[in-house]
């Protein structure tokens, strides 16, 4: 049976997070640059400038096999341009919100948007990514499995690889227990913490205790 002290407040569509390249109103901040990535035999490519310093290229190539190729790459200079890439995932991290409904999202927040892509797996049966979340330095979502992520620094050079994120609670005597979860659906082994980017529910479906934590400090 299933015990809890309190539900807290505070995992087809395209989804979820995206990674937005977006202008912003007055300075420059992240930038990542794709253009050249597995396109293998390189046949024809046509450029044209969508924003300062922001260039869509639209290219045409082949396998080894010959098998043609088609894409579309973004690519600019965080030196020379004002645009920068921003992490978004609409009102939750498991919102499930379509490509177009994010980039909306962020042009009501005073942004001009000029892009996007997919920026993670996630579950099919609840919109929840699989791998690392991490927005303005603030941990978003992220369990125990070692996973390979790409983030976008404040002075626009980027970091790829794979992050070892610990999170730990410490009791009131001093003894201390890892969080392998973060805003993660439940499974069948814990502790899970849910913050309020996860929804007003843990949704949960097993047996568990929960409970809810107070911030002292922090965020």
């Amino acid at each position: 049976m299933r015990k809890s002290k309190r539900m807290p407040t505070k995992t087809i569509l395209s989804f979820l997070l995206c990674i937005a390249l977006i202008l912003p109103l007055t300075q420059t901040l992240l930038t990542t640059q794709t253009y050249g990535l597995g396109m293998g035999t390189l046949v024809f490519n046509e450029r044209r400038e969508i924003a300062k310093g922001v260039y869509l290229d639209t290219w045409q190539g082949k396998e080894t096999s010959g098998k043609p190729k088609k894409g579309y790459s973004i690519s600019f200079n965080p030196q020379t341009s004002d645009a920068q890439v921003m992490a978004v995932y609409g009102d939750s991290i498991k919102s499930r919100m379509t490509l177009s409904k994010m980039m909306a999202s962020a042009e009501q927040q005073g942004y001009i948007v000029i892009g996007g892509i997919n920026g993670d797996f996630y579950h099919l049966d609840n919109g929840v990514p699989l791998g690392l979340v991490i927005r303005d330095g603030k941990v978003i979502s992220n369990n125990s499995a070692s996973s390979n992520a790409i983030g976008f620094k404040q002075d626009g050079s980027v970091v790829i690889g794979s992050p070892q994120v610990e999170i730990k609670g410490v009791l009131d005597n001093g003894d201390t227990f890892n969080i392998a979860h973060l805003n993660k659906a439940q499974g069948e082994w814990g502790p899970y913490m849910y913050t309020s980017e996860y929804g007003t529910t843990t949704g949960s479906t097993e047996p568990s205790i929960e409970a809810v934590i107070e911030i002292n400090a922090g965020d």
